[in-house]
């Protein structure tokens, strides 16, 4: 009975979210703090038994690395005492130049889900503001992936993303999301040659 207490609420499979968006892989790339015995690798298993805190009551964050580029879909955050909070993506480590995922707001207690409305993401950077300590349970991630997917892709995701997330087949079937894919895992090696010679033929 205690273990069944301790346990979080029962959510049905990824596929809950939407055609094609599975739960993420990633970890904890980096934190600006932590306590001694609520590490930040805490967040990554969905047991109330454990948690992360900074033992601080402001202005702490901590950096999540996905296993690969993804359309982030969903971010399911189990809250302990975080009060304030911002959630901001993106696909490059430049956290000054993350796109938000969710602007500062209140941190609902306990379990929340925020839609990111498919944000291209490789890395997610959660700053808590305020908090009562600042303390969280765990995160899930879900989304769908997309190897090779760089910032330099972004005119094409931004011409095929409607397309993707209005299509009605199942993901094995839409097209878009295939090109996107196809585009994303063929163009990458190149990408450098690209940068280069679009930096050659600038206008001076």
């Amino acid at each position: 009975m205690e273990a069944a207490a301790l346990a979080p609420p029962e959510r049905e499979t990824a596929a809950e979210w939407g055609d094609g968006v599975v739960a993420l892989g990633f970890r904890v790339k980096a934190s600006s703090r932590e306590s001694p015995s609520q590490k930040a690798g805490n967040l990554l298993e969905a047991d109330l038994r454990s948690h992360w805190s900074t033992a601080t009551n402001t202005k702490e964050w901590i950096l999540l690395e996905l296993q690969e580029p993804c359309l982030l879909s969903h971010v399911r955050i189990y809250n302990k005492s975080v009060l304030e909070w911002e959630l901001t993506a993106g696909l490059r480590y430049k956290p000054d130049a993350f796109v938000k995922v969710r602007p500062r707001c209140e941190a609902p207690k306990r379990d929340v889900v925020y839609p990111a409305n498919h944000t291209p993401c490789r890395y997610l950077r959660i700053s808590c503001l305020r908090g009562n300590p600042i303390a969280i349970f765990f995160i899930q991630l879900y989304g769908i992936p997309v190897p090779g997917l760089e910032p330099e892709l972004q005119p094409v995701l931004s011409y095929l993303l409607p397309q993707i997330t209005s299509a009605k087949q199942p993901p094995s079937h839409n097209m878009h999301l295939q090109l996107l894919k196809d585009i994303a895992s063929r163009l990458t090696p190149f990408l450098p040659q690209i940068e280069v010679t679009s930096l050659f033929h600038a206008p001076s």
